[in-house]
């Protein structure tokens, strides 16, 4: 979905990489920023977690696929709890 922005939007943005805005009704927060920032900012951090995963593997930071998958029903069961 694309929202149009409204008039005080658009000027509160006019000079600045990105602006908070508040929901008035709801009380949440909300950034709002150009989507060629937000992509970049978002393909620096998926960059950044490849590069920590083979980190790991040079460092013999691994486990099995059994393990893994043993980690992962744990810490879904958590959630669910």
């Amino acid at each position: 979905m694309t929202a149009k922005l409204s008039k005080e939007l658009s000027n509160a943005l006019s000079g600045h990489d990105q602006i908070e805005a508040i929901d008035p009704e709801t009380g949440r927060i909300f950034i709002v920023t150009e989507k060629s920032l937000f992509e970049l900012s978002h393909q620096q951090q998926i960059n950044a977690a490849i590069q920590r995963g083979v980190e790991d593997m040079e460092a013999g930071r691994t486990m099995t696929i059994e393990e893994s998958r043993r980690r992962s029903n744990e810490a879904l069961d958590r959630i669910r709890q």
